[in-house]
């Protein structure tokens, strides 16, 4: 299940693939079905993406869908295995593959600008980003976080201890707030 607040009120995807839409008084008010994943966001945003097949992004706003075609005007490859999807600040899509062992990069006019490869033997998991835009990917099967630049520059993986070091901030930071 993936949980995502916006300025509205809630998106939950179930693992069987529906998306259940509630607003801000936790009232059901639209269920979809057939969705993939659903994006994660800041909740200061007014919109909730979600990906249908492998070539839809859907966005929601204001009542109305648009959809959203991907496409790669170099290569007939595409999504395969999407697990978990982030946007940008800028707007842009993140989203992990794990057929394709990769991070796609999409615009949001759906075209393709970038992939970035986490190795191997990773499987990448959730994604996050910063105000610089930089990207975070969970490495599961290494325990550690994954840093790379919009351009796909590789800034310093956080070794496994590092990511306990920040699990343990925010640990202590939802104890205080409570």
């Amino acid at each position: 299940m993936v949980v995502s607040s916006y300025k509205d009120g809630l998106a939950c995807k179930s693992a069987k693939g529906f998306l259940y839409l509630f607003n801000n008084s936790l009232k059901l008010t639209n269920t979809v079905s057939e969705v993939l994943i659903l994006f994660t966001y800041t909740s200061q945003s007014s919109e909730v993406c979600w990906i249908s097949g492998l070539t839809k992004i859907l966005i929601l706003k204001s009542g109305d869908c648009k959809e959203i075609s991907t496409h790669d005007p170099y290569t007939t490859s595409n999504l395969s295995d999407p697990k978990y999807g982030h946007i940008l600040q800028n707007g842009m899509f993140a989203i992990s593959d794990w057929t394709k062992k990769c991070v796609f990069l999409i615009r949001r006019t759906g075209l393709i600008v970038g992939r970035k490869y986490c190795g191997t033997d990773s499987l990448p998991g959730s994604i996050s980003s910063d105000c610089a835009l930089n990207i975070y990917v969970c490495d599961y099967q290494r325990s550690l976080v994954t840093v790379f630049t919009l351009k796909g520059k590789l800034c310093v993986p956080l070794t496994s201890l590092q990511s306990r070091q920040i699990q343990e901030v925010f640990r202590l930071a939802k104890l205080e707030v409570h």
